[in-house]
């Protein structure tokens, strides 16, 4: 995904991350499986977005921006 960003518009500017999966579910009857996967949609996605935005970001020396939403 940053690779065709990179190609199509040459820097990053700003990041805004979005994202939020929701799931219903009984904590008694949920497995961990089902947690997991709800943990790593919502917690290392955004990680791995912004780990590789700043990357982007730095090779300009400019100030950059982080938004979660």
């Amino acid at each position: 995904m940053f690779e065709e960003l990179d190609a199509a518009f040459g820097k990053l500017d700003v990041l805004i991350n979005n994202v939020g999966q929701l799931a219903s579910f009984i904590i008694t009857e949920v497995d961990e499986k089902n947690v997991s996967g709800l943990y790593s949609a919502n917690v290392f996605s955004v990680y791995y977005c912004a780990r590789e935005a700043v990357k982007r970001m730095r090779r300009f020396r400019r100030r950059y921006g982080l938004c979660r939403l």
